[in-house]
Protein backbone atom coordinates (compact mmCIF):
# COMPACT_ATOMS: atom_id res chain seq x y z
CA UNK A 1 0.00 0.00 0.00
CA UNK A 2 2.93 2.10 -0.28
CA UNK A 3 2.09 3.65 -3.64
CA UNK A 4 -1.21 5.39 -1.70
CA UNK A 5 0.55 7.74 -0.11
CA UNK A 6 2.29 8.89 -3.18
CA UNK A 7 1.79 12.39 -3.99
CA UNK A 8 2.89 12.70 -7.51
CA UNK A 9 2.64 10.61 -10.80
CA UNK A 10 5.63 9.42 -12.29
CA UNK A 11 4.36 7.94 -15.03
CA UNK A 12 5.53 5.24 -17.55
CA UNK A 13 2.63 3.16 -16.89
CA UNK A 14 0.22 4.42 -19.50
CA UNK A 15 1.63 3.31 -23.13
CA UNK A 16 2.26 5.64 -25.69
CA UNK A 17 -0.53 4.86 -29.02
CA UNK A 18 2.59 5.30 -31.25
CA UNK A 19 2.80 2.12 -33.61
CA UNK A 20 6.51 2.57 -34.11
CA UNK A 21 7.92 0.15 -30.42
CA UNK A 22 10.85 2.39 -30.47
CA UNK A 23 9.12 5.87 -30.98
CA UNK A 24 6.63 4.85 -28.57
CA UNK A 25 9.33 3.86 -25.72
CA UNK A 26 10.56 7.45 -26.37
CA UNK A 27 7.69 8.87 -25.43
CA UNK A 28 6.87 6.75 -22.65
CA UNK A 29 10.31 7.80 -21.51
CA UNK A 30 9.48 11.59 -22.26
CA UNK A 31 6.15 11.29 -20.30
CA UNK A 32 7.63 10.51 -17.26
CA UNK A 33 10.98 13.36 -17.70
CA UNK A 34 8.93 16.36 -18.69
CA UNK A 35 6.10 16.47 -15.91
CA UNK A 36 9.46 16.17 -13.54
CA UNK A 37 11.38 19.14 -15.57
CA UNK A 38 8.94 21.45 -15.67
CA UNK A 39 7.60 21.07 -12.22
CA UNK A 40 10.90 22.37 -11.08
CA UNK A 41 11.33 25.03 -13.77
CA UNK A 42 8.26 26.29 -11.97
CA UNK A 43 8.92 25.97 -8.42
CA UNK A 44 12.29 24.19 -7.73
CA UNK A 45 11.34 23.32 -4.31
CA UNK A 46 7.77 21.57 -5.93
CA UNK A 47 9.38 18.07 -4.56
CA UNK A 48 9.69 18.82 -1.82
CA UNK A 49 8.70 15.92 0.99
CA UNK A 50 6.84 14.42 -1.47
CA UNK A 51 6.43 11.02 -2.87
CA UNK A 52 7.04 10.04 -6.43
CA UNK A 53 4.65 6.96 -7.33
CA UNK A 54 6.59 4.46 -10.00
CA UNK A 55 5.77 1.55 -12.00
CA UNK A 56 7.83 -0.81 -11.66
CA UNK A 57 8.66 -3.64 -14.23
CA UNK A 58 6.49 -3.60 -18.07
CA UNK A 59 3.52 -0.87 -18.54
CA UNK A 60 0.47 -1.75 -20.67
CA UNK A 61 2.16 -2.21 -23.93
CA UNK A 62 4.52 -4.61 -22.59
CA UNK A 63 7.28 -1.85 -22.49
CA UNK A 64 9.73 -0.57 -19.85
CA UNK A 65 10.07 3.31 -20.00
CA UNK A 66 10.72 3.02 -16.20
CA UNK A 67 14.35 1.52 -17.03
CA UNK A 68 15.19 5.03 -18.47
CA UNK A 69 12.79 7.38 -17.42
CA UNK A 70 13.57 6.73 -14.39
CA UNK A 71 17.28 7.50 -14.11
CA UNK A 72 16.39 10.81 -16.02
CA UNK A 73 14.32 11.62 -13.17
CA UNK A 74 16.88 11.03 -10.74
CA UNK A 75 19.41 13.49 -12.37
CA UNK A 76 17.13 16.19 -12.80
CA UNK A 77 16.50 16.08 -8.69
CA UNK A 78 20.04 15.92 -8.29
CA UNK A 79 20.64 18.79 -10.67
CA UNK A 80 18.17 21.00 -8.47
CA UNK A 81 19.92 19.89 -5.02
CA UNK A 82 17.73 17.03 -4.14
CA UNK A 83 18.35 14.27 -2.02
CA UNK A 84 16.33 11.38 -2.93
CA UNK A 85 15.40 7.94 -0.66
CA UNK A 86 12.69 5.59 -0.60
CA UNK A 87 9.48 4.88 0.84
CA UNK A 88 11.04 2.51 2.70
CA UNK A 89 13.31 4.73 4.41
CA UNK A 90 10.64 7.47 5.18
CA UNK A 91 8.83 4.75 6.82
CA UNK A 92 11.93 3.59 9.27
CA UNK A 93 12.36 7.73 10.11
CA UNK A 94 8.67 8.47 10.05
CA UNK A 95 6.72 5.50 10.44
CA UNK A 96 3.39 6.41 11.84
CA UNK A 97 1.38 9.01 10.24
CA UNK A 98 -0.82 10.01 13.70
CA UNK A 99 2.15 9.57 15.76
CA UNK A 100 5.80 11.13 16.06
CA UNK A 101 8.53 10.54 17.22
CA UNK A 102 8.52 13.38 20.08
CA UNK A 103 5.67 11.31 21.57
CA UNK A 104 6.58 9.29 25.01
CA UNK A 105 5.13 6.15 22.92
CA UNK A 106 6.81 6.30 20.12
CA UNK A 107 10.04 3.80 20.67
CA UNK A 108 7.62 1.46 22.27
CA UNK A 109 4.86 1.84 19.48
CA UNK A 110 7.88 1.27 16.82
CA UNK A 111 9.15 -1.71 18.16
CA UNK A 112 5.88 -3.39 18.46
CA UNK A 113 4.78 -2.82 14.96
CA UNK A 114 7.90 -4.79 13.97
CA UNK A 115 6.42 -8.01 15.61
CA UNK A 116 2.98 -6.86 15.49
CA UNK A 117 0.57 -5.45 12.40
CA UNK A 118 -0.80 -2.56 14.31
CA UNK A 119 -0.17 -0.36 11.57
CA UNK A 120 -3.07 0.21 9.18
CA UNK A 121 -2.44 1.11 5.54
CA UNK A 122 -2.52 4.45 5.81
CA UNK A 123 -0.19 4.16 8.15
CA UNK A 124 -2.01 5.59 11.40
CA UNK A 125 -2.28 3.78 14.70
CA UNK A 126 -5.51 5.44 15.81
CA UNK A 127 -5.13 5.22 18.83
CA UNK A 128 -8.21 7.65 20.08
CA UNK A 129 -10.63 5.08 18.42
CA UNK A 130 -12.30 2.34 20.66
CA UNK A 131 -10.61 -0.43 20.00
CA UNK A 132 -12.30 -3.49 18.30
CA UNK A 133 -11.75 -6.99 18.70
CA UNK A 134 -9.87 -7.31 15.63
CA UNK A 135 -7.48 -4.54 16.49
CA UNK A 136 -7.03 -6.47 19.79
CA UNK A 137 -6.40 -9.78 17.96
CA UNK A 138 -3.80 -8.04 16.03
CA UNK A 139 -2.14 -6.59 18.95
CA UNK A 140 -1.92 -10.11 20.41
CA UNK A 141 -0.80 -12.40 17.44
CA UNK A 142 2.87 -12.70 16.17
CA UNK A 143 2.58 -10.51 12.93
CA UNK A 144 3.64 -13.92 10.87
CA UNK A 145 0.62 -15.55 12.53
CA UNK A 146 -1.59 -13.11 11.62
CA UNK A 147 -0.72 -12.44 8.02
CA UNK A 148 0.72 -15.46 7.12
CA UNK A 149 -3.06 -17.60 8.48
CA UNK A 150 -5.16 -15.35 6.51
CA UNK A 151 -3.28 -15.62 3.05
CA UNK A 152 -3.50 -19.66 3.98
CA UNK A 153 -6.47 -19.33 4.05
CA UNK A 154 -7.03 -17.42 1.34
CA UNK A 155 -4.93 -19.83 -1.32
CA UNK A 156 -7.15 -22.78 0.19
CA UNK A 157 -10.75 -21.43 -0.41
CA UNK A 158 -10.14 -19.24 -2.81
CA UNK A 159 -12.36 -16.45 -1.23
CA UNK A 160 -11.64 -13.28 0.78
CA UNK A 161 -11.08 -13.69 4.22
CA UNK A 162 -11.83 -10.88 7.10
CA UNK A 163 -8.33 -8.74 7.59
CA UNK A 164 -8.18 -9.88 10.82
CA UNK A 165 -9.56 -13.42 10.10
CA UNK A 166 -5.86 -14.92 10.66
CA UNK A 167 -5.55 -13.15 14.34
CA UNK A 168 -8.79 -13.81 15.54
CA UNK A 169 -8.15 -17.69 14.29
CA UNK A 170 -4.36 -17.65 16.37
CA UNK A 171 -6.33 -16.08 19.42
CA UNK A 172 -9.26 -18.46 19.24
CA UNK A 173 -6.66 -21.39 19.10
CA UNK A 174 -5.25 -20.47 22.44
CA UNK A 175 -8.81 -19.51 23.93
CA UNK A 176 -8.15 -15.82 24.16
CA UNK A 177 -11.37 -14.89 22.15
CA UNK A 178 -14.21 -17.17 21.39
CA UNK A 179 -14.46 -18.38 17.85
CA UNK A 180 -17.03 -16.05 16.23
CA UNK A 181 -16.55 -13.31 17.59
CA UNK A 182 -17.02 -10.50 15.07
CA UNK A 183 -13.41 -8.40 14.27
CA UNK A 184 -15.97 -4.87 14.39
CA UNK A 185 -17.12 -5.39 17.75
CA UNK A 186 -15.47 -2.77 20.09
CA UNK A 187 -13.57 -4.54 23.00
CA UNK A 188 -15.58 -3.95 26.46
CA UNK A 189 -13.34 -6.48 28.62
CA UNK A 190 -9.33 -8.04 27.99
CA UNK A 191 -9.71 -11.84 27.74
CA UNK A 192 -9.51 -13.68 31.22
CA UNK A 193 -5.78 -15.72 29.73
CA UNK A 194 -3.89 -12.73 28.19
CA UNK A 195 -1.89 -12.61 31.36
CA UNK A 196 -1.48 -16.33 31.95
CA UNK A 197 1.94 -17.94 31.73
CA UNK A 198 3.46 -18.53 28.40
CA UNK A 199 3.47 -21.95 27.61
CA UNK A 200 6.03 -21.62 25.04
CA UNK A 201 8.97 -23.56 23.55
CA UNK A 202 11.08 -26.01 25.10
CA UNK A 203 10.94 -24.38 28.84
CA UNK A 204 7.34 -24.38 28.36
CA UNK A 205 7.34 -28.00 27.19
CA UNK A 206 9.43 -29.31 30.39
CA UNK A 207 7.31 -27.18 33.14
CA UNK A 208 4.04 -28.85 32.02
CA UNK A 209 5.45 -31.87 32.31
CA UNK A 210 6.84 -31.53 35.51
CA UNK A 211 3.48 -30.23 36.46
CA UNK A 212 2.12 -33.49 35.29
CA UNK A 213 4.37 -35.49 37.28
CA UNK A 214 3.61 -33.52 40.80
CA UNK A 215 0.16 -33.98 39.47
CA UNK A 216 0.54 -37.82 39.59
CA UNK A 217 2.12 -38.20 42.98
CA UNK A 218 -1.12 -35.89 44.28
CA UNK A 219 -3.53 -38.58 42.78
CA UNK A 220 -1.79 -41.84 43.77
CA UNK A 221 -1.04 -40.21 47.47
CA UNK A 222 -3.98 -39.79 49.46
CA UNK A 223 -5.04 -35.90 51.05
CA UNK A 224 -3.37 -33.77 48.25
CA UNK A 225 -5.81 -32.28 46.05
CA UNK A 226 -4.51 -32.08 42.47
CA UNK A 227 -6.59 -29.02 41.40
CA UNK A 228 -4.78 -27.48 44.14
CA UNK A 229 -1.45 -28.50 43.48
CA UNK A 230 -2.55 -26.61 39.58
CA UNK A 231 -3.81 -23.68 41.59
CA UNK A 232 -0.57 -23.25 43.34
CA UNK A 233 1.55 -23.50 39.98
CA UNK A 234 -0.60 -21.56 38.65
CA UNK A 235 -2.01 -22.95 35.56
CA UNK A 236 -5.77 -24.05 36.88
CA UNK A 237 -7.34 -21.39 35.07
CA UNK A 238 -5.29 -22.03 32.10
CA UNK A 239 -5.67 -25.80 32.36
CA UNK A 240 -9.55 -25.45 32.29
CA UNK A 241 -9.26 -23.05 29.14
CA UNK A 242 -7.13 -25.11 27.44
CA UNK A 243 -9.81 -28.15 27.96
CA UNK A 244 -12.27 -26.05 26.67
CA UNK A 245 -10.95 -25.21 23.60
CA UNK A 246 -9.00 -28.70 23.25
CA UNK A 247 -5.53 -26.98 23.28
CA UNK A 248 -3.16 -29.86 22.74
CA UNK A 249 0.26 -28.40 22.84
CA UNK A 250 -0.66 -27.43 26.19
CA UNK A 251 -2.62 -30.79 27.21
CA UNK A 252 0.18 -33.16 25.81
CA UNK A 253 2.70 -32.76 27.66
CA UNK A 254 0.99 -32.46 30.84
CA UNK A 255 -0.62 -35.81 30.09
CA UNK A 256 3.09 -36.78 29.17
CA UNK A 257 3.91 -35.84 32.50
CA UNK A 258 0.67 -37.65 34.23
CA UNK A 259 1.40 -40.97 33.00
CA UNK A 260 5.18 -40.42 33.56
CA UNK A 261 4.62 -39.16 37.22
CA UNK A 262 2.16 -42.24 38.04
CA UNK A 263 4.21 -44.74 36.78
CA UNK A 264 7.38 -43.07 39.20
CA UNK A 265 5.19 -42.46 42.42
CA UNK A 266 3.96 -45.72 41.87
CA UNK A 267 7.36 -48.08 41.74
CA UNK A 268 8.67 -45.68 44.33
CA UNK A 269 5.83 -45.84 47.00
CA UNK A 270 5.94 -49.78 46.44
CA UNK A 271 9.09 -49.94 46.91
CA UNK A 272 9.32 -47.48 49.71
CA UNK A 273 6.42 -49.66 51.64
CA UNK A 274 8.22 -52.97 51.30
CA UNK A 275 11.61 -51.85 52.46
CA UNK A 276 10.79 -48.98 55.04
CA UNK A 277 6.69 -49.75 55.63
CA UNK A 278 6.35 -48.38 59.25
CA UNK A 279 8.12 -44.52 57.64
CA UNK A 280 6.15 -44.45 54.65
CA UNK A 281 2.70 -45.72 55.92
CA UNK A 282 3.14 -43.00 58.83
CA UNK A 283 4.52 -41.06 56.19
CA UNK A 284 0.88 -41.15 54.70
CA UNK A 285 -0.63 -40.88 57.59
CA UNK A 286 0.74 -37.79 57.92
CA UNK A 287 -0.93 -36.44 53.87
CA UNK A 288 -4.32 -37.13 55.08
CA UNK A 289 -3.75 -35.43 58.60
CA UNK A 290 -2.44 -32.52 56.90
CA UNK A 291 -5.20 -32.04 54.52
CA UNK A 292 -8.03 -32.28 56.98
CA UNK A 293 -7.58 -28.66 58.18
CA UNK A 294 -8.29 -27.87 54.49
CA UNK A 295 -11.83 -30.34 54.23
CA UNK A 296 -12.72 -30.29 57.90
CA UNK A 297 -16.39 -28.01 57.70
CA UNK A 298 -16.79 -26.91 61.21
CA UNK A 299 -18.79 -27.93 64.00
CA UNK A 300 -22.14 -28.58 63.18
CA UNK A 301 -25.09 -27.78 65.52
CA UNK A 302 -28.88 -28.75 66.42
CA UNK A 303 -30.23 -31.63 64.34
CA UNK A 304 -27.01 -31.04 61.66
CA UNK A 305 -24.78 -32.74 64.46
CA UNK A 306 -26.71 -36.00 64.78
CA UNK A 307 -26.76 -36.24 60.92
CA UNK A 308 -23.45 -35.64 60.44
CA UNK A 309 -22.54 -37.85 63.19
CA UNK A 310 -24.09 -40.75 61.78
CA UNK A 311 -22.33 -40.18 58.26
CA UNK A 312 -19.07 -40.00 60.51
CA UNK A 313 -19.82 -43.55 61.84
CA UNK A 314 -21.19 -44.54 58.27
CA UNK A 315 -17.98 -43.75 56.90
CA UNK A 316 -15.47 -45.28 59.08
CA UNK A 317 -18.20 -48.45 59.14
CA UNK A 318 -17.65 -48.86 55.86
CA UNK A 319 -13.47 -48.32 55.88
CA UNK A 320 -13.65 -50.83 58.51
CA UNK A 321 -15.79 -53.76 56.73
CA UNK A 322 -13.37 -53.12 53.78
CA UNK A 323 -10.33 -53.39 55.37
CA UNK A 324 -11.68 -56.35 57.39
CA UNK A 325 -12.72 -58.26 54.18
CA UNK A 326 -9.21 -57.51 52.57
CA UNK A 327 -7.65 -59.11 55.69
CA UNK A 328 -9.67 -62.33 55.58
CA UNK A 329 -8.68 -62.81 52.08
CA UNK A 330 -5.32 -62.85 52.45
Amino acid sequence: YQYMGASFDGAGWLPSTLSDPEAALEAEVNAMVEPVRKALEKDPDFFCGQIIFQKDGYNMGKRTPVAFGLRKQLELLKEYGYQVVTVDTLLAESPFADLGRDDPLFEKLNKLQQERAIVYSDNCLRLDAVMTCGELAMLLAPKEEALGRRWAAVRRSGKHEDAYWGAMDWCAERGLLPRGTKSDAPVTALPEGLFAAEMAGAAGFLFLMAAGVAAAAALVLPGISVSYLFLVLGIYDELMRSISTLRLSFLVPLALGLLLGVVLTTRVLETAMNRHPQPTYLMILGFVFGSMAEVFPGIPSGTELLVCLAALAAGFGVIRLVTASEGNEK
